[in-house]
This record gives C-alpha cells, structure tokens and sequence, in this order.
C-alpha cells in the first residue's frame, strides 16, 4: 500500500509543478538514493562492465549517477502523462524513422515495437499511439491491485492499452492478425521461459515472447527507443523493420531472430548507457 501511496503523491506533485521544476526535484532524490543504494550501485556498474568490458572510455561512477538521475527523470514524466498530447510531442520529440513503422504495417500482419529498459520506453508508447498507431503495451502486472491499476491508468492517457504478461497474452495473437500494433520490452528475462542467448559477448536469459509472435504470425519486428537528448527534449529512434525468417528447428528460427534484434539493443545501449536503467544482473541466468 505505501507504494501505491507514493506513486499518487508522485503524480500529484508532477502534475502540479512545472517539467523543469519536477526534473530538479527528481535530481535531488535520485543523488540521496544513489548514496544510499549501495547494491543497485554494485549491480548497474557490474552490467556496464560487461557492456565496455575492455574499454576505458567510460566513468562508471559518472555513468552510473547519470542512471540514476536519468531513471529518475522517466518516472516523473511518467507521473506527467495526463499533460502529454500531440502538440507536447511536436515539441519535444523528434521522431526518426517513422517510414519504419508504415513499412511494417504495409505487410498486413502486425507489428511489433521491440525497446528495452533504456530512455523512456512509456513515453515511446504513448508517442506511437498519439501518431495514429492503436498500440497494445505487453507489461508485467504488478502485484499489489492498487499498483497496477495506477499504471494501467497512467498507460491509457496515450490509448495505449495493457496485455498483462500471463494467460492474456494470446490476445497478442488477435492484435498482430489484425495488423495492429504491439510492444515488448526485450532486454532482459523475467522468468525461467526464457532462452539464453549471447548479449554483449556473455550468455544471457532473454525473453522469446517478440521471436515467437513474430514466427508465428509472421509479423515485422520494429526496434523502437525513445531516449533523452539533453534536458528536455527526447528523439525516437526506429530501427528498420527485421521480417521473422524460418530456418532450420522453430528454436533456431527463435534464436536467429533474438540475435537480430539483440544487435540493434546493444548499439543503442553503447550510445546511451547512463539510460539504461537495468538494476538486475542481466548475466545471471539462473535468475
């Protein structure tokens, strides 16, 4: 309940202050928790070392504060989404690459915006529905009623709607055969139906959900990150479509096509790793 608590005051004090204003106020928390968690600090500066691993181009100190920072600021836009609209988004997105998603929907079988834990993936939703493109969100239900109810509520500000991970992900099915629009988050495994496969050079439990709708339904898969460009404005990037080839074993299929769009995810993460909010270790396989 003191979640829920906190989410509401969050959006009350968002809605109520200033953009600029609520990015100094989330500043100043994220410094305090980043001195104070030492284990999420462990964890971030063990992925990014796996990411540069041999490089010394990075700060990890520097970046890591830049995460928190930067996660901090996406969850006060996210408290902000009932003042986001199509004139917020001509101002402070610049798109790139929506010919991508015309592509994809040219095909007739549905599309499937792939992103990861890095910018502001919420944002990036809304901004494809307010674009015209009637988007189905595929999230992790949270498991306090009043939680999930609260994020649901934030989500539908854009139209964008909620497939629960579960049982109802067969509506996914329904949405791509009718060449709509899905989006998945493809970074990181949440549970032991995941596939291990190579991320950044290491093995890495990923989720197969975005391969096996793609295969299966034979939808184009649309790499899609809304990420900051400097304090206030954002650019959404959106990567060529990758059309599913079957090859081989199904798992093979499934592997071959991970491995595509794992690609595009680790170039983008090299270019803007102070916004990957990534606090697991992604290179636990075990989970």
């Amino acid at each position: 309940m003191i979640f829920y608590i906190l989410y509401e005051l969050g959006k009350f004090i968002a809605t109520l202050l200033p953009r600029r204003a609520n990015y100094m106020l989330a500043d100043s928390i994220s410094y305090f928790y980043w001195l104070y968690a030492k284990k999420d600090r462990g964890v971030i500066r063990r992925n990014l070392k796996v990411v540069f691993e041999g490089s010394d181009i990075i700060d990890y100190d520097a970046c890591s504060r830049g995460i928190f920072k930067n996660f901090s600021r996406y969850l006060a836009d996210f408290f902000r989404f009932s003042k986001v609209d199509k004139a917020f988004v001509e101002e402070n997105v610049a798109i790139e690459g929506e010919e991508s998603l015309r592509a994809g929907a040219a095909l007739g079988r549905g599309v499937i915006l792939l992103s990861a834990h890095i910018g502001n993936w919420e944002l990036g939703g809304m901004v494809v529905s307010l674009l015209g493109y009637p988007l189905h969100a595929v999230a992790l239900a949270h498991k306090n009623r009043s939680v999930d109810s609260f994020f649901v509520r934030q989500r539908s500000f854009g139209g964008v709607k909620v497939i629960s991970l579960g049982p109802d992900l067969k509506r996914c099915f329904r949405v791509l055969r009718s060449n709509g629009f899905i989006a998945l988050l493809g970074d990181r495994g949440f549970s032991e139906n995941g596939i291990v496969v190579d991320f950044f050079g290491r093995p890495a439990r990923m989720p197969v959900g975005p391969a096996v709708f793609a295969l299966k339904t034979g939808a184009a898969i649309v790499p899609v990150f809304l990420v900051r460009e400097d304090n206030m404005k954002f650019k959404f990037i959106m990567d060529e479509p990758i059309l599913p080839v079957k090859t081989g074993s199904f798992d093979e299929s499934v592997r071959l096509l991970i491995s595509k769009y794992l690609a595009v995810t680790q170039e983008i993460i090299r270019r803007y790793p102070a916004q990957w909010y990534m606090f697991r270790d992604v290179w636990n396989t075990g989970l």
